[in-house]
């Protein structure tokens, strides 16, 4: 696929001749005056802010293109821990002050500045855009989209990292989370590696789904909840963003997605960072798969992701199997499963040990509180919470929308099911 591209000649019109200020200095005073002056020197990437001069003795030391040194007064600078005026300092100095000529081109522009020149001025020209490996993610306005192309070109070019340039098309339906994009600039190549504190995840941003602004979420969950010694199931695991690192550290991991996709390249990851053994994986519902966790029908041992009917075989025995944690990451409905989890615990199998704590996240609407999220999880649960959550504001996603993690624990009352002679009641009761 061919996209609309700058022409050479079209990228020469950004060329500009600024007459700035700079100093002439001693060769040898190059490095102090650049530490001195760190804040009023020349900024532009690629450019250089020291030049040569005719005295071969001398250099010339190119100062930011606002600054005037005479009307300098209120400039100050840090010499030898003492504040002076940048013009003292030259003065002190007995540096001579002379006019110079910086050639700025394309090259040499940032991308607002590239922009400025296509879009018009009542529209907000795009800042940002979510890295995934090679891959630049943009979800642009309405009033932009005809300036797309462009926009896509100028990323690719500002950019040495980014070789393909998409953007979010429609909104999120699919029950797997992915969502429709458009090729911009670049490769059409999906397949990218992720790397967040030092490990590495491969997936296709087309198949899956991935989001790399909660990086850190991911690692502060884990160090502030997991400890090495804990077994946790991870209901909506993706590719293994939380599931991975918590392996890493030492953790026994039961990890479920409904996305085959996603299944595929979790434990693609678990062996690209060497956690196969202790991360068994799961490709289904993730009510069904929660109900199974509590009931204990988990398997004794994670691991043995090399064989693909591991869901089958696993799924056929109760293995008594505990464990500490529960993560739900599918913000839009993650609440609602919560009902998977009443009734489902074995009192003999729980007894003598704390319940395990439930982290699951959701989406919270300007006009709702803390307490309208409780009495949604505690619906949800079918039950009152022993104790008040913790919610952890984990980002804004929108002006009036925002990311929370709530972290609890299973009360038993709600937890527990009616053992064995008492299945019958259980059962006309419910």
């Amino acid at each position: 696929m061919s996209f609309p591209r700058l022409a050479e000649d079209e990228k020469k019109r950004f060329d500009v001749h600024k007459k700035i200020q700079a100093i002439k200095i001693p060769k040898q005073a190059a490095g102090r005056c650049m530490q001195v002056l760190r804040d009023v020197i020349f900024k532009r990437p690629g450019v250089k802010r020291i030049e040569h001069c005719d005295d071969d003795s001398k250099r010339i030391l190119l100062l930011a293109e606002d600054v005037d040194v005479s009307a300098s007064t209120s400039t100050r600078v840090d010499v030898d821990g003492k504040s002076t005026t940048l013009a003292d300092f030259v003065r002190d100095n007995g540096f001579e002050v002379v006019s110079h000529v910086v050639t700025l081109g394309y090259k040499d522009m940032s991308l607002q500045e590239i922009l400025k020149h296509y879009l018009p001025e009542d529209v907000e020209i795009p800042s940002s855009f979510e890295g995934v490996g090679h891959i630049a993610h943009l979800n642009l306005k309405e009033g932009v989209l005809k300036y797309k192309y462009i926009i896509g070109q100028v990323i690719l070019d500002k950019n040495p990292s980014i070789k393909t340039v998409v953007n979010k098309v429609g909104t999120i339906t699919s029950e797997y989370r992915v969502f429709d994009m458009e090729l911009l600039a670049g490769e059409d190549r999906t397949e990218t590696v992720v790397k967040q504190h030092g490990l590495r995840f491969k997936l296709d941003f087309r198949q899956v789904y991935w989001n790399s602004r909660l990086e850190n979420e991911h690692s502060r969950l884990i160090e502030r909840w997991i400890k090495p010694s804990d077994v946790v199931v991870d209901a909506m695991c993706g590719i293994g963003p939380f599931a991975v690192p918590a392996a890493k550290k030492g953790c026994r991991v039961f990890a479920n997605d409904l996305n085959p996709d996603s299944y595929r390249w979790l434990k693609e990851n678990c062996r690209l960072n060497k956690v196969q053994d202790r991360v068994q994986c799961f490709n289904e519902d993730a009510r069904a798969f929660l109900r199974r966790a509590a009931g204990g029908a988990l398997p004794a041992a994670a691991g043995a992701n090399d064989n693909d009917d591991d869901n089958d075989k696993n799924g056929s025995e109760n293995r008594d199997q505990a464990f500490d944690h529960i993560i739900m990451n599918l913000p839009a409905s993650a609440v609602e499963f919560l009902d998977a989890l009443k009734g489902e615990f074995s009192e003999r199998l729980w007894k003598g040990r704390e319940m395990p704590m439930v982290h699951v996240y959701s989406f919270l609407q300007e006009a709702e509180t803390y307490e309208d999220m409780r009495r949604g999880i505690e619906r949800h649960l079918g039950g009152a919470l022993d104790e008040d959550p913790e919610f952890f504001l984990v980002r804004d996603v929108a002006p009036k929308k925002a990311m929370i993690c709530s972290s609890f624990r299973v009360p038993r009352g709600i937890g527990y099911r009616v053992e064995e002679g008492r299945q019958e009641k259980r059962a006309k009761v419910v």
